[in-house]
């Protein structure tokens, strides 16, 4: 039993001077090699992809697209599916990979958020397509069109009922 409780007692041991071993090297990394930051967090990385953007935008070409994509009717591919196409191409241009998109891009579209200073860059916040609507408190919902995740259009308040 003395021998068994010896040997359990050495392991314990040589397993502890491993984990402080590799705490040790761990903390002297972290000292050595900070991790760098992705581009995308940073300002002035953000500030040329909003100036790339805002001249991509307004071109004619762009502009064409955004017509010609509300003039479609299509549901399913509006100005703002345009707008992400257009987004993702400029950060595929800069070197950002498919695994790091999502986040690259959720640093751009909340760019002027995180750094106010760079609000005045985007043609888009400066003049919002956006309009405001006819509806006042009180005033009864539109019947507007959703998409189901089959692709079908619905009609929130004369279709049938959603299930979620």
């Amino acid at each position: 039993m003395d021998d068994a409780l010896k040997h359990a007692q050495e392991a314990l041991a040589a397993a502890e001077r491993r984990l402080a071993a590799a705490r040790g090297a761990s903390a002297a990394l972290a000292r050595a090699a900070p991790v760098a930051q992705p581009p995308w967090t940073q300002q002035s990385w953000l500030a040329e992809l909003l100036t790339a953007e805002q001249a991509a935008r307004t071109s004619a070409e762009m502009q064409a697209r955004y017509r010609a994509a509300e003039a479609s009717g299509d549901p399913q591919h509006g100005w703002l599916e345009e707008t992400d196409a257009l987004q993702r191409r400029l950060l595929r241009a800069r070197g950002v990979s498919a695994l790091d998109e999502a986040a690259a891009l959720r640093a751009l579209r909340a760019a002027t958020y995180t750094f106010p200073e760079l609000a005045s860059i985007p043609l888009y916040r400066r003049y919002q397509r956006a309009r405001p609507g006819s509806l006042a408190p009180g005033d009864a919902a539109p019947d507007v069109p959703l998409l189901s995740l089959d692709g079908a259009v619905l009609y929130a308040l004369s279709g049938p009922s959603l299930q979620l």
